[in-house]
């Protein structure tokens, strides 16, 4: 399963403090330092989240949240194929 890290531009260090919600799920970009999507069986799946405080499992079967954190961030290739 790849593991992917922010690769942030120049632009992206600048503090602010925009929340996002996606799957149930509010937080800052900002804040974001890991994530990666862990299929648990053929419906349903879990994005996990590492926060600078804590790591947070959201329920994401449609991948919406770590496609939206893989746009986002334009993060580095990934280690394996999905």
């Amino acid at each position: 399963m790849p593991i992917t890290g922010p690769n942030r531009d120049d632009k992206d260090k600048a503090n602010y403090s925009e929340f996002i919600y996606c799957e149930g799920f509010a937080f800052k970009l900002n804040q974001v330092e890991s994530f990666y999507h862990e299929p648990t069986d053929e419906r349903d799946g879990v994005t996990i989240v590492n926060l600078r405080s804590f790591k947070q499992e959201i329920a994401d079967p449609k991948r919406k949240l770590f496609d939206f954190l893989m746009k986002r961030f334009h993060p580095i290739t990934p280690d394996e194929a999905r």
